[in-house]
């Protein structure tokens, strides 16, 4: 049967061989999430992040500083968020203190952070001197601690589901060359197998976008979930990347 569907297999061979490489560039670069922050003073950021790892860069300076952010978990609380420290000691500790007690996590990237004392001072100014207007990316500024984080669960789901999807392609591929030189015997390795392979691929690819999509419209898209803005230094409007 197979030698009598080569067109179609060699065609599904080039849809698994592309919905591969897709998915593995989709997990491995830095643009599911992409956001503009603004905040008390002069304080700008622009935020890329991936599933692992991410981009931050202040904006306040006259050349723009850049850091590597990291997603650091509390699993017992089932929470993650994006942390700028050099060290995972570091950037844990650094979202202990966002999730438990938030009013201490003030360090923020470097020489730019603010002290406690320094950023109630500017919270203050700001309230006084700054009125909304219709053109802000923020749809209303309110700077005080925005307590959402990235759920571990959905996080570890979504990851689960794109690698699977990736091995299945990769399986969908081979399946299709096999098919391609020889009749298999087994059905799993026949033409009903690709169609197996391939369906649990688009499913679990399906899954992933699903996953990431409800996290982004209930957290993500206005709580980028990086320090800046669960402190409430920052806020702004985040947008999907081409990584999604």
């Amino acid at each position: 049967m197979a030698k009598t569907l080569r067109s179609y297999i060699i065609i599904t061979f080039v849809v698994c061989c592309v919905s591969f490489a897709i998915l593995v560039t989709s997990i491995s670069t830095t643009s599911w999430v992409t956001a503009k922050l603004i905040g008390l003073g002069d304080a700008k950021y622009e935020i890329n992040y991936g599933l692992f790892l991410g981009t931050l860069t202040d904006e306040f300076f006259l050349t723009p500083k850049l850091y590597t952010i990291e997603l650091a978990c509390i699993t017992s609380e089932n929470v993650c968020a994006w942390s700028c420290k050099p060290t995972a000691d570091e950037r844990q500790q650094d979202v202990n203190l966002l999730y438990y007690d938030v009013e201490e996590a003030i360090d923020g990237c470097g020489v730019s952070a603010l002290s406690k004392s320094h950023l109630g001072r500017m919270r203050e100014e700001w309230d006084d001197t700054t009125e909304p207007s219709s053109s802000s990316t923020v749809d209303t500024i309110e700077y005080k601690p925005d307590k959402r984080f990235v759920n571990l669960g959905v996080w570890g789901a979504t990851c689960t589901s794109l690698v699977i999807s990736i091995i299945l392609s990769g399986i969908g591929a081979v399946g299709a060359v096999v098919n391609t030189a020889a009749n298999p015997v087994h059905t799993i390795a026949a033409v009903p197998g690709l169609y197996l392979w391939n369906g649990l691929a688009a499913f679990f690819g399906t899954l992933a976008l699903i996953l990431w999509g409800s996290l982004y419209a209930a957290i993500l898209r206005e709580n980028v979930a990086v320090h800046q803005t669960i402190t409430g230094e920052c806020k702004g409007i985040s947008s999907l990347g081409f990584s999604f």
